[in-house]
């Protein structure tokens, strides 16, 4: 496999190349993976997407609407386990510790569907010139270096050590002492991740290799799919990150359409939007408990609200005539007709959010939602996040309350929004695809 050095921006003439992409994780995992398969199709590749939805959530819609061909690995382990799974996610989340959450998490979620992940990676690496995987899905790289075909890691949000910011969840203890944060997140990385890489390294006669989870190199080279508006690029990363820009999708969006009762509610002036996104799918007692918090706290802090969730969970919950359920809507569409997005920090979420000018009230639960809420606040956009364990109605609505009050928030959100829709993440993202998997003439 050649090395391969990302710098500057990728403008490159490629041959049609076979790619596979494998993804893992909640729908903010899968949709990125779906708009850059269908922006790779539509340069002229042959794209294969395969994806583990940990929430047993179906893309076949999506994936005929965006002309993207996809399957789904580990469906009947998540759909035949998701009472133990919702166990599993509630023990998590309440865990203050992250390297505890991410051990929970790699044990339920991961490691039962790892070997499929493995076998359908390999499959893929027979056919195609190029493997792009999801950055925690270790079997891709794995599978690529079995084949001997060239690997690119997708991360989506910064995950690599530098003096410059610390890991996400962790707070800033400048340069002096953020790489010694970054030496112990990579400690428990390497813990957790390298006996799991070393079985299946060995299961196919591979070679023990070092894994350090926030470095990348000529053999693990990443591309960050990060606005650079958001996040700058620190100087001391490897020439092996390249940032690309968020990887959106937005053919839904164009065609969507709010119901009338829906428009006529965003018609009286625009409200507060509201939900936890992927951990309601994770956790019905979260969901419950979460959606009568939005509830309270939005009467409480005096604004009407948008409160997305599935249709079991307002059941017992009196609307009036200042709240409104739903079960699913474009972001990007419903968004901009928002005055302030309430939500739980994923990746997904959180770029809709900046893409649509609106300030948020991150409430973080695990992972990179720690991230994005300190990054969004850093930046002006957003109030303080709230950690879920300590979510309550009153301390909600003065969240809410305090951002609505400061009109200087949606206009850095606004401004923000505009550096963001300059930027071309997918162009980049297949440029430096497409330099990977290139051929001397």
């Amino acid at each position: 496999m050649k090395p391969v050095a990302f710098a500057g921006s990728f403008v490159y003439d490629a041959r049609p190349m076979r790619i596979g992409l494998i993804t893992w994780g909640t729908e903010g995992d899968v949709r990125p993976f779906f708009a850059l398969a269908q922006a790779l199709t539509q340069r002229g590749h042959t794209a294969e997407l395969e994806y583990a939805s940990v929430e047993d959530r179906a893309f076949d819609a999506l994936s005929a609407s965006c002309g993207v061909t996809a399957a789904a690995i580990g469906g009947d382990y998540f759909r035949n386990n998701r009472e133990k799974l919702h166990e599993c996610a509630a023990r998590s989340l309440e865990s203050a510790s992250p390297p505890a959450q991410f051990e929970l998490i790699l044990r339920d979620l991961m490691d039962p569907v790892a070997d499929e992940i493995l076998q359908h990676a390999l499959a893929l690496a027979a056919r195609c010139d190029v493997l792009v995987g999801h950055i925690l899905v270790h079997p891709v790289a794995t599978a690529a270096a079995k084949a001997g075909v060239p690997y690119v890691a997708v991360a989506l949000q910064p995950v690599f050590r530098s003096k410059h910011y610390p890991p996400a969840g962790a707070g800033d203890l400048g340069r002096v002492f953020n790489p010694l944060l970054w030496k112990i997140a990579d400690w428990v990385m390497r813990r957790a991740l390298s006996p799991r890489i070393a079985v299946q390294r060995e299961a196919l006669g591979l070679a023990p290799e070092r894994f350090d989870a926030s470095r990348a190199g000529p053999r693990r080279p990443v591309l960050l799919a990060v606005s650079p508006s958001l996040f700058v690029r620190p100087d001391d990363w490897s020439e092996h990150i390249a940032m690309t820009g968020f990887l959106t999708l937005a053919a839904e969006e164009s065609a969507w359409r709010p119901d009338a009762a829906l428009g006529a509610f965003l018609d009286r002036g625009a409200p507060v939007f509201a939900s936890f996104g992927s951990m309601f799918s994770l956790n019905d007692d979260l969901a419950r408990t979460s959606v009568r918090v939005f509830v309270d706290a939005a009467r409480r802090a005096g604004v009407r609200v948008v409160v997305q969730c599935a249709r079991p969970i307002a059941e017992g919950i009196d609307p009036g005539d200042d709240v409104f359920f739903i079960e699913r809507a474009p972001h990007g569409a419903l968004f901009p007709r928002c005055s302030l997005i309430v939500h739980h920090g994923g990746a997904g979420t959180t770029q809709s959010a900046l893409r649509a000018g609106r300030a948020s009230v991150v409430v973080p639960h695990a992972a990179d939602q720690f991230y994005w809420g300190d990054a969004l606040y850093a930046r002006g956009v957003a109030a303080k996040p709230l950690l879920s364990t300590r979510l309550d109605a009153k301390a909600l609505a003065a969240r809410i309350r305090w951002a609505l009050d400061r009109p200087a928030l949606t206009a850095r959100a606004e401004e923000l929004a505009r550096d963001i829709a300059r930027e071309d993440g997918l162009a980049q993202t297949v440029a430096a695809i497409e330099a990977l998997g290139a051929k001397p003439a």
